[in-house]
């Protein structure tokens, strides 16, 4: 790996990202400039196990700098009164390219199927080149896979996700589904980051953003 100023520091903050999952964690101690010990992961009081051996991905802020990220693996976890993982970094630091995770409000026809291929019904409301948001009458689970197709720009994308997120509204009777894009070639986020951007162009002409 190639040595990077963009380090970090006793006491900073830090996300650890997990497959689709998101946590917040502090960096508590630094061996050296590959090796960190930090706070474990908590959510709602309990503690998310990380066993040893497992790849995580580091995100920070760094001022005048942007996003962070850096790939990780634990080589310890330790629960002696406060949670900790030992993290050695297995990647260079990367800026967090921005434009992936702009998000276009735009009403986009898809066809939606879960894991055993029955069709659902539903539209996305926006869009981003890790996501959209899906809205349906269908009442789904956290984590359910779908396949997701779509049109654009006159190419047609399939793409395997999964939901993180999910919204009843009761006064509509509509489930509003975060959908995380699991399994997308690198060429066809490309064409949505396009689409996204050329879309946003052509608001800003037109004065709507």
């Amino acid at each position: 790996m190639k040595k990077n100023k963009s380090t970090l520091k006793v006491g900073d903050k830090i996300e650890i990202h997990i497959a689709n999952q998101k946590y917040v964690s502090q960096v508590i101690n630094v061996i050296n400039e590959n090796t960190y010990i930090i706070l474990g992961p908590i959510k709602f009081g309990s503690i998310i196990k990380i066993p040893n051996g497992k790849e995580i991905k580091i995100m920070y802020s760094l001022k005048n700098k942007g996003r962070m990220w850096f790939e990780s693996i634990v080589e310890k976890n330790s629960n002696n009164n406060i949670y900790k993982l030992l993290i050695r970094k297995t990647s260079d630091v990367n800026k967090v390219q921005q434009r992936q995770y702009f998000r276009l409000k735009k009403i986009i026809d898809v066809y939606i199927t879960n894991e055993v291929n029955k069709p659902i019904k539903g539209f996305a409301e926006d869009i981003s080149g890790k996501g959209m948001k899906i809205v349906t009458k269908e009442k789904l689970k956290l984590d359910d896979k779908l396949n997701i197709e779509l049109n654009i720009n006159g190419k047609s994308l399939s793409i395997t996700s999964n939901i993180v997120r999910k919204v009843f509204d009761s006064r509509t009777g509509n489930y509003y589904y975060g959908i995380y894009f699991e399994e997308i070639h690198k060429g066809c986020k490309e064409d949505i980051i396009k689409f996204i951007f050329e879309e946003q162009r052509i608001l800003r002409k037109k004065g709507l953003e």
